[in-house]
């Protein structure tokens, strides 16, 4: 997540919860951590990310990685959140309107081939939050 964002929608809010919320609950697309850091990892050069390797692998828009980043991990083990394969109606999946932009496509799966599932009600609490240059 770009750092102002984060400062944004978690700091400023007290957000108890990550993700788009609504009556439902708060929903946050997630991957497994070590993959996650691995990909930050290949990133890295000269002390800091590559926004555009890092969408790649998460079949995003670059520019939504730009700029220093906070990288989330969360056990959900202990967390107490709900987790599931993601689908196309859940708040923040990309519909295939056109063929430029990357879309959600069920499977588990990002398009760039990272595992991914939905969580909901994961509470801010019990993550671990890193910087990311």
């Amino acid at each position: 997540m770009p750092d102002d964002k984060y400062q944004r929608y978690v700091i400023a809010t007290g957000a108890t919860r990550w993700g788009r919320c609504d009556g439902a609950g708060c929903f946050v697309f997630v991957a497994p951590a070590g993959v996650i850091h691995a990909v930050v990892a290949r990133s890295m050069t000269d002390g800091h990310h590559d926004a555009a390797a890092i969408g790649r692998a998460l079949g995003l828009p670059a520019d939504r990685f730009e700029g220093p980043l906070r990288m989330m991990t969360l056990d959900l083990r202990t967390a107490g959140a709900c987790a599931r394969l993601p689908v196309e109606s859940d708040p923040g999946a990309s519909s295939c309107a056109t063929a430029a932009a990357p879309c959600f496509q069920f499977g588990g799966y990002t398009s760039g081939g990272v595992p991914e599932l939905m969580v909901i009600d994961a509470p801010v609490d019990r993550t671990t939050i890193e910087s990311v240059p």
